[in-house]
């Protein structure tokens, strides 16, 4: 058995913001979005007519970006790197009747992990059989993933090896 596990290039990201369950509603001057929203006002309007709940967005942008959803202001304790970065939109008929601040956190800790690269793929071979795939964000999730693709692999190889087996004894 041979496993594989790499960080993976150029992945796709985790959080494409699917229109009709979540949007990242981005008005910061070096970050364009991409929506027909003039102002944050303008979008939260939006929101509130189609049901969305809104969660403002703050970046911290010092030698990468870090994004962190807060109902209270920025949260971020440094004023000069950080400051407010845009919406995140989550649609209630996806996300329930009162999506929370911990829903909202979880999908940007997400995006967040794709942006620094914390990006992997897996190959696992068992014999002449082979099993790979990639877009893991997250060590313990490739492993995780690795680990479930060899044990199918294993099983499949035993029982192709004991139905031989069997054909010869028989």
């Amino acid at each position: 058995m041979q496993i594989e596990i790499e960080f993976a290039q150029d992945p796709d990201t985790p959080c494409p913001f699917d229109p009709y369950e979540e949007r990242l509603v981005v008005f910061h001057r070096r970050y364009r979005g991409t929506h027909d929203f003039p102002t944050p006002e303008a979008a939260r309007a939006w929101a509130k007519e189609e049901g969305w709940k809104v969660f403002p967005v703050y970046a911290y942008i010092h030698s990468g970006v870090v994004l962190r959803a807060s109902e209270e202001g920025n949260p971020f304790s440094d004023p000069w790197d950080s400051g407010f970065f845009g919406l995140l939109l989550l649609n209630r008929k996806y996300w329930g009747r009162r999506p929370t601040l911990e829903q909202a956190s979880a999908l940007l800790e997400e995006y967040n992990r794709w942006m620094e690269g914390d990006c992997w793929s897996y190959t696992v071979r068992v014999g002449d059989r082979e099993d790979s795939c990639g877009g893991f964000i997250g060590e313990d999730a490739v492993k995780e993933a690795a680990q479930e693709a060899a044990r199918r692999l294993l099983e499949e190889a035993l029982e192709e090896e004991l139905e031989r087996a069997w054909k010869e004894a028989a």
